[in-house]
């Protein structure tokens, strides 16, 4: 039953390697070099008064205003920054800027420009509108791919914005050269130039920008150089012309003209776009000319931290070390001690005492910068994880800590210092962004990601010791890559660890091999840009499940071997796939045949109705012709239901966890819906239970649905980019879903039209599928009330029947109770609602039923085994689990995985596998026959008709004396008449008397026995029979005369009282040992069967597990504990409605009998039947009673063997002799025959597997002779009595006969057991020859054998063992296999 019933996997995405665009880049160089009036923008430089030459350093082409520049300006080429300590521009003059006033200039200049720009807001970090990038790390990505490719209008055009970015790939130079941050202000300017509608591009964007550095920054031309370059990034491609200022690069202008591929192919782009690129870091450390560029972004940040950590540092260090600072970036610098020395040599300072300087406060930087970028990340909705780009987060935050920790500075600062600091960042943001809202789950994200860095820190140092062992203390770029990404321990970390420096390329090559990483575009199997487009119906008439269309083409599938089953509708009601949301299913009829609709894909703009069976006739002839659709309402109601609590359940967790949670998946099916939500641990129950209320509160609260279409634009600027929990789609419109006051998001699905409309949501499970992304299974509606009253029902029914008496089994109407039980495990699993409910509460349920039906019926008495039943058939479904999902898969597979309903009757009545479960593990719905069919075949079968073999119709009633004197042996009578008995050769031996005391077979009783003397001769009566009101005395042989003499002839009758006597003790025990067991087992106890003989009585009763020994002493001690009381036993006819009105229906043990009159036999306060038995007048006269074994019958039925009275000293007699004889035989005491026996039992088992241990070593040393030898075929005499030490040991050499191509048989007196490397022995004809006449042989031979190899299992094909069993003549054997080739071993 144990199945796959929810999707517990993150889909995988299929990624290719791709170019990275640092390999484009070198691709297109030459020509844009080679033709510049073709690529940069030649005629704007020459009015403002510049000229190209080259950088004799770098070789790059650039522009200066004046021949004084002899280099490009990169820092590099120039060997320092001149800004620093003297400011440039308005600076210099003593203007100093604030980090905002460098925006708020900007955005005058911009914004003022003869083509004005629109300023914009800043758009999240966090890149959901986008699937190929985690974070935005450019201006542009905000805008890519469907700006760019103009499926989508930007919200302004020219444009610019102040957005925040980061990336990961210079973390290294971070507090050190004043110019690196992970995360950034990007002042872009973006252009879109389309075909018909030109704004600016290439002339006019670098006469911006420099009317901007000039007039705005005051800063004279002369310091200004611009370098021509190439852009390469997220797909697209141009020229780009970078800017700087004495040696600090300020800006680049990108000038995207193309689109290139993975493979490094491009293509010219329609629209054309500059991307402006200018650090807002930057800009006041240029006009200002600090030490560092830190100074003045961090401003209140680093004012706090320095006040927390009291660090000291020299200004004079810093002020003379700055301008060199644009040396040591660690990506390009070969040999970096001969640089710091380099450094050392022009400012005047040692080595040691310019590093001691500015490490501290470069470890403050490096804080200060990675707290910032956190923040933003966070606070945008992302989270720290062990995957994408979650990674880069844990990995900044951790070197936070470990920075702290390396620096003793955690206890300065602690958690509520750390917590302040990110406050602090919000302050100094604030100036630019305005004020950050509340985020209430931001500091416990904090506090869980130190609680996790702190825990696994020893494990972490344990994994890289041993890392570094392996690797002699020497890492490689790969080792430090792989101790990062796959242990999760920090650079820093690593580098304290291993006392190695870290490799200065090394988060360059991380960012590296992440560009390499491309998503693998989707595969598109079906071309539909010629089709038309389908016009959508199911926004319209989403209720009504009918429409009318016309055939517009017929695709061949080519996922089923191109059947002609996919039809395309010139507008349809189907919904699509899409959004996380199952398809529509349904019917088209066409051309007056019905086909099932299984699948709907949206490929293009065309709808593609994916039919189960193929269209019979030509495809061209259906093109035209009119169709009848016809949806599934019911399955899109639930899909419906489920894709709103979609909506409802995000905005619970929301309102429960935080701001941090965005979705991260969905999917919305027919059986339940899940939704992956960001968040940091995994889901508590009271965290599960909290989001559950807060659903269901938001669905009572009948919440209306808006859904309709808006302008992008207008949406985002009402909503923010909260709509794009599904992601981006293209376009200028989007399908808004909009929860009054709930949750609004851009979605495509079918929703309901008021929150009440859901039904109710109940949280089925949840799980941590991956660092930092949390699973809910959830369903909503009628699916889930559904499994609700199919429990309600079935434990009610349960409840009903077995406190009736009876039990749920694997046969008869018990099968059908432990189907609905099972079915209501299953429906609790599938619903996750075990860890709720749980065995005490689905027993309470059981009480909650019967306290309802109390009302009808009074109060239930106490039924003491009903917990012990539920458990016992819980236990049982729990273990077979398993077992039975592996029996019903390899049926799916032999079935192809389609079942017919005998195919689930036999699940489910032989593997015992209830409906659910199969319909759970095959995904095939449930027939909606199935029951009936159950019931109705239930109803063909029944009891066949006894066989009647005498007709007493006419015959008088013969009149009952075995009541009225049960101990009187002898009575007279009239012989009425004689049969020929049937089953006798119609000998005339049946005597019918016109009374008779004679005991006939009946209730399970044995008949009386005795003699009637007839005319003088005296016959032995060996049967008595009732058939109908006659009683048939059978005599052991038949009358001599003819039948007619007998009729009315006296006869003298004597009863065997002594077989009476026992049989009337069996019968008696039989009441007794059936009250005990009520007594010790409980009331579900019921007879199911009994038989009363000489020898010894059995009773079958209702019990659900085998009985223990504890429990057989425990009856029988009850059963003679009763014998003892001596109660009287009272028999007599009731009228039956008084009976059953006075004992009710327990009297019915044996089952109902005919008539209005009732034999009751009434054990005064033990037991009550009805019953036709002969009984005892006392217990007492019972004597002793010996329960002599047990056994479970069937399911759900144990058989308790008994012996009353005189049988009983027989029993204890014979136990007394064989004990006697034990004890005389081995010369011990009685005390010491438990011992003695325990200990000759366990010498046989050692002598056994010494014996078998021997005949292995003889099979090894026949076996070594046979392969090793010169004979192919050998013949072996063996003295076993069977053949299954060959068939355990031969296995092993199988394989050796097989490479030698030779075989051996061994031949004893009742078997012959062959082994043949090669499949060429004829088996049959070796059991032709041997066979004796008038004896059957039996042959077993097989081709290939499974043979264990260690745990593993090797199978062996191409060869033959057999046996041949039976009488046959040795001799006759021999001679014949020696005659066939055959040497005598």
């Amino acid at each position: 039953m144990q199945q796959k019933e929810f999707e517990e996997t993150v889909e995988e995405v299929k990624t290719i390697k791709a170019i990275t665009p640092k390999e484009i880049k070198k691709i297109v160089r030459p020509q844009f070099e080679a033709n510049p009036e073709l690529f940069y923008p030649t005629k704007v430089f020459d009015k403002f008064g510049f000229s190209r030459c080259k950088c004799p350093k770098c070789g790059a082409y650039f522009w200066r205003h004046t021949e004084k520049k002899t280099t490009c300006g990169d820092s590099n080429c120039e060997g320092k920054y001149s800004f620093i300590g003297v400011g440039t521009g308005k600076g210099a003059k003593g203007n100093k800027i604030t980090y905002a006033d460098a925006w708020n200039g900007f955005k005058k200049s911009l914004t003022s420009a003869r083509v004005p720009c629109t300023a914009i807001d800043r758009y999240p970090v966090v890149a959901r509108w986008r699937n190929d990038v985690d974070y935005v790390a450019a201006g542009i990505y905000c805008f890519q791919p469907f700006c760019v490719t103009g499926e989508m209008d930007p919200p302004a055009n020219p444009l610019i914005c102040p957005q925040f970015c980061v990336r990961f790939n210079d973390l290294d130079n971070i507090g050190l050269t004043g110019r690196h941050y992970s995360g950034f202000i990007m002042l872009g300017i973006q252009t879109f130039n389309y075909p018909d509608k030109y704004v600016f591009f290439k002339e006019e964007c670098v006469e911006f920008n420099y009317r901007w550095l000039t007039e705005e920054l005051e800063i004279n031309p002369d310091d200004i150089t611009f370098i021509e370059d190439v852009w390469a990034g997220g797909g697209n491609l141009g020229p780009s012309v970078e800017y700087f200022v004495n040696g600090l690069e300020v800006g680049n202008m990108v000038f995207m003209q193309y689109k290139y591929f993975h493979d490094g192919s491009y293509e010219e782009l329609p629209i054309k776009i500059i991307d402006t690129g200018i650090g807002l870091e930057r800009i006041p450390w240029l006009v200002n000319g600090s030490p560092t560029s830190y100074f003045d972004v961090f401003a209140g940040a680093f004012a706090f931290l320095a006040q927390k950590l009291q660090v000291e540092y020299s200004n004079d260090v810093w002020k003379a070390f700055g301008p060199y600072s644009c040396l040591l970036n660690v990506d390009e610098v070969e040999n970096v001690d001969k640089t710091w020395e380099f450094i050392s040599s022009q400012i005047g300072y040692d080595v040691q005492t310019i590093k001691r300087e500015i490490e501290q406060l470069k470890d403050m930087y490096i804080i200060l910068d990675h707290t910032r970028t956190v923040m933003m990340v966070v606070t945008d909705g992302s989270l720290p994880s062990n995957v994408g780009g979650g990674s880069n987060i844990r990995n900044i935050i951790r070197r936070v800590f470990a920075v702290l920790k390396k620096n003793n500075w955690w206890d300065k600062l602690g958690m509520d210092g750390l917590l302040q600091l990110f406050q602090e960042h919000k302050n100094d943001l604030a100036k630019l962004y305005g004020p950050f809202g509340e985020y209430k789950s931001f500091d416990q994200i904090i506090k869980q990601e130190y609680e996790r860095w702190a825990k696994t820190d020893d494990d972490k140092k344990v994994k890289l010791e041993k890392l570094l062992k392996q690797k002699n203390n020497q890492l490689s770029i790969d080792d430090w890559i792989f101790a990062m990404s796959t242990h999760g321990i920090p650079a820093d970390t690593i580098s304290q660890i291993s006392k190695l420096p870290i490799p200065g390329n090394l988060y360059a090559e991380l960012a590296d091999r992440a560009a390499r990483i491309t998503k693998a575009p989707e595969a598109i199997l079906y071309n539909t840009v010629h089709i038309p487009e389908t016009t959508n119906l199911y926004y319209q008439t989403p209720k009504d499940g009918k429409f009318q269309a016309k055939i517009v083409t017929i695709f061949s599938n080519v996922q089923q071997q191109n059947l002609p089953n996919i039809v395309i509708l010139n507008q349809s009601a189907f919904y699509p796939f899409g959004g996380g949301q199952e398809n529509d299913q349904g019917w088209l009829t066409i051309q007056g045949e019905r086909y099932f609709v299984n699948n709907v894909q949206k490929v293009g703009k065309a709808v593609l109705h994916i039919l189960e069976k193929p269209l019979p006739n030509q495809v061209d002839t259906y093109v035209g012709l009119d169709v009848q659709a016809e949806i599934d309402l019911d399955r899109r109601s639930i899909l419906r239901n489920h894709h709103t609590a979609t909506h409802i359940v995000f905005a619970a967790c929301r309102r429960v966890l935080g701001p941090h949670v965005w979705q991260n998946g969905a999917h919305k099916s027919v059986h339940n819906a899940h939704l992956d939500i960001t968040h940091f641990a995994p889901l508590t129950k009271e965290q599960e239970q909290a989001i559950e209320n807060e659903v269901n509160k938001i669905i009572l609260s009948a919440k209306q649905i808006n859904k309709g279409f808006m302008n992008k634009a207008d949406a985002e600027k009402e909503y923010g980019f909260r709509l794009y929990q599904g992601g981006i789609v293209p376009g200028n419109e989007l399908r808004v879903v909009n929860i009054d006051g709930i949750d609004v998001e851009a979605c495509c699905g079918t929703h309901c039209d008021s929150t009440s409309e859901v039904g109710w949501v109940r949280i089925l499970k949840t799980q941590k599928l991956q660092d930092g992304v949390v699973r809910l299974y959830y369903v909503a509606g009628v699916e889930q009330l559904k499994d609700m009253y199919i429990i309600l029902d079935h434990t009610r029914t349960v409840m009903m029947v077995v406190t009736d008496g009876s039990l749920p089994s694997n046969v008869g109407g018990g099968s059908n109770i432990r189907n609905i039980i099972r079915r209501v495990f299953a429906v609790l699993k599938k619903n996750n609602w075990w860890d709720k409910l749980g065995m005490d509460g689905l027993l309470q349920l059981f009480q909650e039923h019967k306290n309802d039906l109390a009302k009808l019926y009074g109060p239930f008495g106490e039924y003491k085994s009903f917990d012990q039943i539920i458990k016992q058939e819980y236990e049982r479904w729990a273990k077979t689990d398993d077992d039975k999902k592996v029996k019903l898969e390899k049926l799916l597979k032999q079935k192809n995985n389609q079942l017919s309903i005998d195919d689930w009757i036999f699940a489910m009545s032989t593997h015992g596998i209830p409906a659910d479960t199969i319909s759970q593990i095959s995904k095939l719905p449930i027939p909606g026959n199935l029951y009936a069919e159950l019931a109705d075949r239930a109803a063909r079968i029944t009891k066949a008709p006894e066989a009647i073999l005498y007709n007493t119709v006419h015959i008088p009633e013969t009149t009952n004396l075995y009541y009225q004197t049960p101990k009187d042996g002898k009575f007279q009578a009239k012989i009425v008449t004689i049969f020929s008995n049937v089953q006798q050769q119609n000998l005339p031996n049946i005597v019918i008397l016109n009374q008779s005391a004679f005991y006939p077979f009946g209730g399970g009783q044995e008949n009386d026995q005795g003699w009637l003397t007839i005319q003088g001769e005296r016959y032995f009566v060996n049967n008595v029979q009732k058939v109908g009101k006659a009683v048939l005395h059978i005599l052991e042989k038949p009358l001599p005369n003819q039948v007619d003499t007998y009729v009315g002839l006296d006869v003298q009758a004597e009863i065997d009282l002594d077989r009476r006597s026992i049989l009337r003790n069996h019968h008696t025990a039989t009441h007794i040992v059936f009250a005990a067991c009520r007594r010790v087992l409980g009331p579900h106890v019921w007879q199911n069967g009994a038989h009363k003989s000489v020898h010894n009585a059995h009773l079958d009763i209702t019990h659900f597990a085998p009985l223990t020994k504890e429990q057989e002493q425990a009856i029988e001690n009850e059963v003679n504990k009763i014998i003892l009381s001596a109660k009287q036993i009272n028999k007599g006819f009731m009228n039956k409605a008084d009976a059953e009105k006075e004992y009710g229906f327990r009297l019915y043990q044996g089952g109902i009998v005919p008539g209005n009159e009732l034999r009751v036999v009434n054990i005064d306060g033990i037991d009550v039947e009805a019953c036709c038995g002969t009984h005892c007048d006392s217990t007492s006269e019972v004597g002793w009673v010996r329960i002599l074994k047990t056994q479970k019958l069937q399911d759900g039925v144990v058989r308790l063997y008994y012996v009353a009275g005189v049988k009983t000293i027989e029993v204890l007699n014979s136990e007394g002799e064989m004990i006697n004889s034990l004890v005389k035989l081995w010369s011990i005491s009685k005390n010491q025959l438990v011992e003695e026996g325990s200990k000759i039992f366990q010498e046989k088992k050692h002598y056994e597997s010494a014996y078998n241990q021997l005949k292995a070593e003889l099979i090894k040393s026949q076996m070594k002779y046979v392969i090793d030898g010169p004979n192919q075929r050998t013949l072996i005499q063996s003295n076993e009595q069977n053949p299954t030490a060959y068939f355990s040991e031969i296995g092993k050499y199988i394989q050796q006969l097989k490479d030698s191509k030779k075989g051996l048989l061994f031949v004893a007196d009742t078997f012959i057991y062959g082994a043949f490397g090669e499949n060429n022995f004829n088996v049959e004809e070796l059991s032709k020859q041997i066979e004796e006449e008038g004896q059957q042989l039996k042959m077993n031979k097989q081709n290939k054998i499974s043979v264990k190899d260690g745990k593993k299992t090797i199978q062996v094909n191409d060869v033959l063992t057999f046996s041949i069993l039976g009488k046959f003549n040795k001799n006759k054997a021999t001679k014949y296999l020696k005659e066939q080739g055959f040497a005598q071993f």
